[in-house]
């Protein structure tokens, strides 16, 4: 048996100009015509002429009761009561987008984006059934790209803190084009092993193809990064910098010394091939390598922000994409 789910609102409104019930999980929700009537472009144009008929049998929708409880109070109100709710805000902002009810979809939005201005703001609204990852998620499916933008990088600074499950990154975003987030969650899910990932039931053979693409896109990166270290130190040495006055021999000396190091180092380290990125960091952490300061940390943080801009080309087909170049 259906509940009977009435506010005071709906009640004053019945007798001159009837309402319309809508089935929400369960729940009858009443709202009166003259309400609905205000939003001639939206979906509940036609709902209203369907309700005409003899029936009287309400209207399914397939949303939540939550969400529709706090959807249907804006509606009356065009106000949101819980404004400072970033959970609710975007209940609301979702609603409006399916069902055309632009109005209410700006005013949302612009709480929404308000409520989340930059990374630190956003983190604060997440709670453990509001994720930056579900910010993400709404944000693609209301088309608000201001927000996408924040909760995008959230999620990719989560990713990269290992904050996040990277399987549950790719299979939450199959159906979306966002090829950075999913980029970096491959590249966390490359550092588990194939032994891993290969038997993970939320991978498919799609998949499977861009992670062995990574693999040997990456491999390949960083054998042509590694060959180009003389334009990346030893130019650099080269450089007539204040305070210094080196003669050609002892600039050659000095490279081949910071890149013997490197090679000493990472052979310890036991990186894996594809690994470009953890190879970068470890370079960068070792301060005691000649021209640290001048030299060696501002090419490798250039090599390190290059690749992160660029991750998601080397998860493509490396017959038919062009590879970034160093």
């Amino acid at each position: 048996m259906l509940e009977k789910f009435i506010e005071d609102e709906s009640v004053s409104y019945q007798a001159s100009s009837g309402a319309v019930d809508f089935e929400v999980e369960g729940v009858i929700f009443r709202l009166p015509k003259c309400i609905l009537q205000r939003y001639k472009d939206s979906a509940f144009s036609n709902m209203i002429k369907d309700s005409n008929n003899e029936s009287n049998r309400p209207i399914h929708l397939a949303d939540t009761r939550k969400a529709f409880t706090e959807f249907r109070r804006v509606v009356y109100t065009h106000h949101h009561q819980s404004s400072k709710d970033l959970e609710k805000v975007l209940m609301v902002q979702k609603l409006a987008h399916k069902y055309c009810l632009s109005l209410v979809e700006d005013l949302a939005a612009s709480i929404s984006t308000n409520l989340a201005t930059d990374a630190v703001s956003l983190r604060s609204r997440t709670t453990a059934s509001l994720t930056p990852l579900d910010i993400l998620i709404c944000a693609l499916d209301v088309k608000c790209e201001k927000l996408a933008v924040i909760a995008r990088n959230v999620v990719k600074e989560d990713l990269w803190a290992s904050r996040l499950c990277p399987y549950a990154v790719i299979s939450r975003l199959n159906n979306y084009d966002e090829k950075e987030v999913r980029a970096t969650a491959y590249y966390q899910v490359l550092l588990k092993g194939s032994d891993h990932w290969l038997h993970e039931q939320q991978l498919d053979r799609s998949h499977h193809y861009s992670l062995y693409a990574g693999i040997t896109n990456l491999s390949a990166q960083w054998e042509l990064i590694f060959s180009d270290w003389g334009s990346l130190f030893h130019i650099g040495i080269q450089k007539n910098i204040p305070g210094y006055s080196y003669s050609s021999h002892i600039q050659y000396t000095e490279y081949g010394e910071i890149h013997s190091q490197i090679w000493r180092n990472l052979a310890e380290k036991k990186f894996q091939p594809f690994d470009v990125l953890g190879k970068l960091k470890a370079i960068r952490s070792w301060t005691g390598l000649p021209r640290f300061q001048d030299i060696v940390r501002p090419a490798v943080n250039t090599e390190i922000k290059r690749i992160k801009s660029t991750l998601h080309v080397f998860f493509q087909d490396p017959y038919t994409k062009t590879l970034p170049s160093i």
